[in-house]
């Protein structure tokens, strides 16, 4: 029987100026499902980034009303611990919701979003025939993860640590980095390793 977990998990806040900021979260894949290419993955994606993807399913099936994200805010206090754990728990529900509906499971930019780090203008160009990267190319895994290992099990709330960025295009950002997370199964994986030549827009 085929299965797909998927946690969303680690919130790291990234400052580009002392007056701008934002949170991404680290989005673990485990799956046996034949619709995806690589059984083990991990990748930082921003809430911006979740609100493109629900757009381009909005676009590609019109018909259909895909799972809600949790609300946006304009001002957020990053050490908001309550609302960082409220929306990592909703983009969660979200993309589980996500993949158990047939036609969003066949679509390109799902599985270029869940498995690789590539922006949202290559996945784009991907979608327009423009770019033909490769998912197994791009993607990040755990190769030593424990068969006994559950990622979706409830993990405790973290507050979010913080790294500082010059505003420039943007670069994938490994998970791996710092040790002052808590351990969780997902932590207890190995550091990140490639499948393969990754582009990076």
């Amino acid at each position: 029987m085929s299965s797909t977990q998927i946690l969303v998990q680690e919130p790291l806040l990234v400052r580009l100026s002392p007056v701008s900021s934002y949170t991404t979260f680290t989005i673990y894949v485990k799956t046996n499902h034949p619709a995806f290419s690589v059984p083990k993955s991990s990748c930082r994606r921003k809430y911006s980034e979740f609100q493109w993807l629900r757009q381009i399913l909005i676009r590609h099936h019109p018909y259909r009303n895909p799972p809600q994200l949790p609300p946006s805010v304009f001002f957020l206090n990053s050490k908001d611990e309550k609302f960082l754990e409220e929306r990592r728990h909703g983009l969660q529900v979200f993309l589980r919701e996500l993949i158990g509906v047939p036609c969003y499971l066949g679509e390109k930019a799902v599985h270029m979003f869940l498995q690789t780090e590539l922006s949202t203008d290559c996945i784009e160009e991907n979608i327009k025939g423009i770019r033909d990267d490769s998912v197994i190319k791009n993607a990040k895994y755990w190769p030593r993860i424990s068969e006994s290992t559950d990622v979706s099990l409830a993990m405790e709330p973290t507050q979010p640590r913080s790294i500082q960025r010059h505003s420039s295009p943007r670069k994938a950002i490994s998970s791996s980095t710092g040790d002052s997370l808590p351990r969780s199964p997902a932590a207890m994986w190995s550091s990140p390793h490639s499948y393969g030549s990754a582009y990076i827009c």
